[in-house]
């Protein structure tokens, strides 16, 4: 899913486990500085995210917080997060706490993960 044989410029030199750069390029029309500020936009405000993931006081919560990382997951082409993300809020949706414990810790650490990933490149 990783395909950046056609990357030019510093996206072409990443190679982020989880993060399909040219599937992110394409969604903004190739503007490869447009896609660093949603890159940085990401890293700026996922760990806010992924916190209230940590640390929900109710099941309300976690769905807007992964709602929101589905979306700017998807938006980065980093769909692993996304789809991740989309099982944790059908989850806070229908009350299943039991998915929610035994997958919101991967879903944290893989997040967590690809903004390091992406903050050493950038």
């Amino acid at each position: 899913m990783e395909d950046n044989t056609e990357q030019t410029g510093i996206i072409g030199k990443f190679n982020i486990r989880g993060l399909d750069t040219s599937e992110g390029m394409s969604r903004v029309d190739d503007d490869e500085e447009l896609y660093l500020f949603i890159l940085n936009s990401f890293i700026t405000h996922a760990p806010k995210f992924i916190e209230t993931v940590r640390n929900y006081n109710d099941l309300e919560e976690l769905r807007i917080a992964v709602h929101t990382m589905k979306g700017s997951g998807r938006g980065i082409g980093a769909y692993e997060i996304g789809n991740m993300a989309e099982k944790l809020e059908k989850a806070a949706l229908n009350k299943d706490i039991a998915y929610i414990e035994a997958n919101a810790e991967n879903f944290i650490s893989i997040a967590e993960n690809l903004i390091s990933s992406i903050k050493a490149l950038l």
